[in-house]
């Protein structure tokens, strides 16, 4: 398995908890999931993560992306509202996991990837406008 940001950098086994195989990068130091019968994704805490985090139960998270993305610039400084840009349009731009696979959300991954989306737009407008 090769990391999504690196490319062809083979990932090192870091440690298996439960039907989940952890992975970490040597090059870039990122650190990736898989769960049994799942494909290969981010692990928990990345930037999608943490956005993706607060929809897990959510049929319709497109709805709240909005207002989600204004918790986002209340409770987190400039660098990781940054990073959290970078993630999402890194992967929005160039697919390389199913998103929902990162905490499970109940949405479809098509619904899942139009939220970054607006979440992203959302960090950066206000990001930019600051």
């Amino acid at each position: 398995m090769d990391c999504f940001r690196c490319k062809n950098k083979t990932l090192k086994p870091d440690r298996q908890e439960g039907d989940c195989n952890f992975y970490e990068c040597k090059s870039c130091g990122r650190k990736y999931c898989q769960q049994k019968g799942l494909g290969l994704c981010d692990a928990w805490l990345c930037p999608l993560g943490l956005v993706l985090y607060g929809m897990i139960f959510e049929n319709d998270p497109v709805s709240k992306a909005t207002t989600h993305a204004d918790y986002f610039l209340k409770d987190h400084d400039a660098t990781t509202i940054k990073s959290i840009c970078e993630d999402i349009e890194l992967e929005l731009a160039a697919p390389s996991q199913k998103v929902r696979d990162i905490v499970n959300c109940l949405a479809s991954e098509e619904t899942l990837r139009e939220f970054l989306s607006i979440v992203a737009q959302r960090l950066r407008t206000s990001f930019q406008s600051c």
